[in-house]
């Protein structure tokens, strides 16, 4: 099952990404909030720590 595509993010010259206001806002993340990235078969989970 495909999961709703809530935004897209280009990777920069240095390897960085913004994270898109849209997940900020589902996320509720604010400066200095933390990040967990994690590895589900063949997909990263992104989700606050």
């Amino acid at each position: 099952m495909m999961g709703e595509i809530i935004d897209i993010a280009k990777v920069s010259k240095i390897n960085q990404i913004t994270i898109p206001k849209a997940v900020r806002e589902i996320l509720k993340l604010n400066p200095d909030d933390r990040l967990v990235f994690k590895r589900e078969d063949n997909k990263i989970v992104i989700e606050k720590a």
